[in-house]
């Protein structure tokens, strides 16, 4: 059995191979002189490669045992250009792996993500890793080399809008200070996106198939704070110099961006890229109370600590409606405003709610059924009263 990486370290001692030398540099690519498509979308893209003769070239691996470096073909992410393999050639089983031999054609997806103009022409470099063996027990592997081609790329028409439409299976946030408050709470990281399915075939396939994998879905949902960016939040995003869509971005608890990516991968790659900044919901401790929401009404006077979790429960017409907690924050987007969260009993965010000061009070916005949440002082905490719906409810400040 052929061992491509020891018998290549082998040979390497021994010959001195120029580029022109490497039989790598001898394999054919029969490449489209000019690939169109429309933007934000798809177009199919048949690469063939003509391998020299007696060499062969590594395709996949054929079981556990299989170490050698595959075939692959990429596009820099910088581009603004996504390719996805869809097909290659069946190749002939050797040992631990399945080769090819002579020739054969790759099958790819090129996705245009950075929805550029119509009628603009693109040059788009396309590199190909390969590592290629002579054939035989005792044939010569070589090292693994990249080869670099140029792919024309024209943009054949204006974007097209579908009926596509955002994941609804998973909890979105649509607010920065809001998704970094839950992120410090969870003591999770924030797994920000930038997507419009009806306008990027990208993020179609990302919204339609890969957050909607099992695995991906959990991970999500229990492993992350999820943060859908509204356009006006854009400066929000890590975004310099190539952008496009689907785009998104690690943020740490504390605000940090600390790391992006641009397209839809396959499932397992997107599980593999989210893996190092997925982490186990464990709250951080309370921090001191620094600052408070004042409050002059009802005849008393009293203030609600700011980063605590309080509980409180709802009666309408006097019977018991509901139960769970709440947390009451600053507003970073809007000065001298805040935000109220409620939670349910595991600590999940089941709404997110603006609120001001108005005449000593604290007036939540739009908290039940489009109508206003008031709070005001009481002889053990606050009291809060939604009129239009008679419905009470008290917080014990401790």
């Amino acid at each position: 059995m052929k061992l491509p990486f020891l018998i290549a370290a082998y040979s390497a001692a021994i010959f001195s191979l120029s580029a022109a030398d490497h039989p790598a540099q001898q394999i054919m690519l029969s490449i489209p002189d000019e690939i169109s498509l429309t933007a934000g979308r798809s177009a199919d893209l048949s690469i063939t490669a003509t391998v020299p003769k007696n060499h062969h070239i590594y395709l996949k691996h054929a079981n556990k045992n299989g170490h050698a470096v595959l075939t692959n073909f990429a596009v820099p992410a910088e581009t603004g250009f996504q390719l996805k393999e869809k097909k290659q050639p069946v190749g002939v089983k050797v040992d631990n792996e399945f080769v090819l031999r002579s020739s054969g054609t790759f099958t790819f997806e090129l996705s245009e993500l950075a929805m550029n103009e119509s009628g603009i022409s693109l040059t788009v470099p396309l590199s190909m890793r390969v590592q290629i063996c002579e054939e035989g027990q005792v044939g010569i592997c070589y090292m693994p080399v990249t080869i670099e081609k140029k792919l024309k790329v024209v943009i054949a028409g204006p974007e097209i809008l579908t009926r596509d439409l955002p994941d609804g299976s998973l909890p979105w946030i649509n607010n920065h200070s809001t998704a970094l408050e839950a992120a410090k709470i969870k003591n999770l990281n924030v797994f920000a996106l930038i997507s419009d399915p009806s306008r990027c075939g990208a993020c179609a396939y990302l919204e339609g198939k890969i957050l909607t994998d099992a695995s991906v879905n959990k991970m999500l949902k229990n492993r992350f704070v999820l943060y859908r960016v509204p356009r006006n939040e854009y400066s929000k995003a890590p975004i310099s110099g190539s952008f496009g869509i689907p785009f998104y971005f690690i943020i740490s608890p504390d605000g940090k961006n600390v790391q992006k990516w641009m397209g839809a991968p396959a499932a397992q790659a997107f599980v593999q890229r989210l893996e190092p900044y997925a982490k186990d919901s464990t709250p951080a401790a309370p921090a001191a109370v620094a600052n408070a929401i004042p409050l002059n009404s009802g005849g008393k006077q009293c203030a609600i600590p700011l980063k605590q979790s309080y509980a409180y429960q709802a009666t309408q017409k006097g019977d018991f409606k509901s139960s769970g907690n709440m947390r009451f924050v600053l507003n970073a987007s809007s000065p001298g405003a805040y935000t109220v969260l409620t939670l349910d009993r595991t600590g999940e965010i089941d709404s997110s709610n603006n609120a001001r000061i108005s005449n000593g009070a604290l007036v939540v916005e739009k908290f039940l059924g489009g109508s206003d949440l008031v709070f005001q002082c009481s002889s053990f905490g606050v009291a809060g009263h939604v009129t239009a719906q008679a419905v009470e409810i008290q917080i014990e400040l401790r």
